[in-house]
């Protein structure tokens, strides 16, 4: 084969999947298939990264606290206020949702304690209809009625939303570090950078430019 052709064949950009070093390095005509990433622990945690997770504690946190100063607020406001009821409203809405705003922030959609209050919602509820029941019962009465049961339902209802707030209020700093460890090895596995390399053609070789990356 002519030089001169081997000189253009040279300057031909060689696309490889291999995973090569930064410093210079020579590619061989045969290249192998890179190796599969290692997987990412689920449970691998990073301090540094995009998320804070002193700001996905202040999320949870915060909100919680301002949900609740609403509620308060609207609680206390004069019978039949226009703004009272719409703090309440607010203020409960708030409650339900504000713990989980940390575990939003890192990207965490539905979480266990969303799930454990909603959970804890439909036993006091269940315990509110029984007890309403009961004490129905009780003033046509009927002294066999006991409401021992509703109550616990109503009482175990509110303890499974209390514990659901306290959970996704208390993990979500570490929601955030995990989400910077996943971002950390994205960032890891995926690279592309020139690199010298050798092309062959016609069985002669000459230096040119290829491309290496990981995916």
């Amino acid at each position: 084969m002519k030089p001169s052709s081997v000189l253009v064949t040279s300057l031909v950009t060689l696309v490889t999947l291999a995973a090569l070093p930064a410093g210079p390095a020579a590619a061989q005509p045969a290249m192998t298939a890179p190796a599969a990433p290692a997987p990412v622990d689920a449970d691998a945690e990073r301090e540094d990264g995009p998320k804070s997770p002193g700001t996905a504690l202040l999320y949870s946190l915060g909100g919680t606290a301002a949900a609740l100063a609403l509620s308060t607020a609207g609680a206390n406001a004069p019978e039949g206020s226009a703004a009272g009821g719409a703090m309440s409203t607010v203020g409960a809405l708030g409650l339900w949702l504000a713990p989980s705003f940390g575990h939003w922030y890192a990207g965490n959609g539905f979480t266990k304690g969303l799930g454990l209050r909603l959970a804890g919602g439909g036993v006091a509820t269940l315990g509110i209809i029984g007890f309403v029941g009961c004490a129905f019962s009780s003033g046509h009465g009927d002294g066999g009625s006991d409401c021992t049961v509703p109550g616990l339902l109503m009482l175990s209802g509110a303890g499974m939303f209390v514990g659901g707030a306290a959970h996704d209020i208390a993990t979500a700093p570490r929601e955030a570090r995990r989400y910077n460890a996943r971002h950390a090895a994205a960032r890891r596995y995926t690279s592309v950078q020139a690199v010298p390399a050798l092309v062959s053609a016609g069985g002669a070789r000459a230096p040119g430019l290829g491309l290496a990356g990981t995916f």
